[in-house]
């Protein structure tokens, strides 16, 4: 059972990682770990200046000990949603866990769409427009 829930954890279609109340991260998935772009020797979370954002997020999980809406992120080119939960261990906050959605390519097909509705609608304005005749051409 144990090896099927690391498999389950290591293939993760989201980010997924944990840290302890002083930010040593206790587990990462891969994916996360392509997120965070983390090295192999460096396993304490917000060291670096581009882990600020989400360190901020943490301190106010710590603070407030509940859970914080997702957050958006723009992180090492991917556009993430970040939600954090606390991990509560006999009433006592033990660490954090960190969620993490990438959306870039949702954004990005979303951003096509747009942009293809909006040449339909020019292009239906030429249409609605011409009196004779219309002659599309190629490049």
């Amino acid at each position: 059972m144990e090896l099927e829930l690391g498999l389950i954890f290591h293939n993760l279609n989201f980010g997924l990682f944990s840290v302890d109340t002083h930010f040593n991260i206790i587990s990462i998935n891969p994916l996360a770990n392509s997120f965070l772009q983390l090295s192999a020797d460096n396993y304490t979370f917000g060291e670096r200046d581009i882990d600020e954002t989400i360190l901020k997020l943490l301190n106010r999980v710590l603070l407030n000990k509940e859970v914080e809406a997702k957050t958006k992120l723009e992180l090492n080119g991917h556009s993430l949603f970040i939600k954090c939960y606390p991990i509560i261990e006999n009433n006592e906050l033990t660490g954090l866990v960190v969620l993490m959605e990438d959306m870039t390519k949702l954004e990005e097909t979303a951003s096509e769409l747009e942009f293809s509705k909006e040449w339909e609608e020019k292009l239906r304005s030429v249409v609605e427009l011409a009196y004779d005749g219309i002659i599309l051409v190629d490049k």
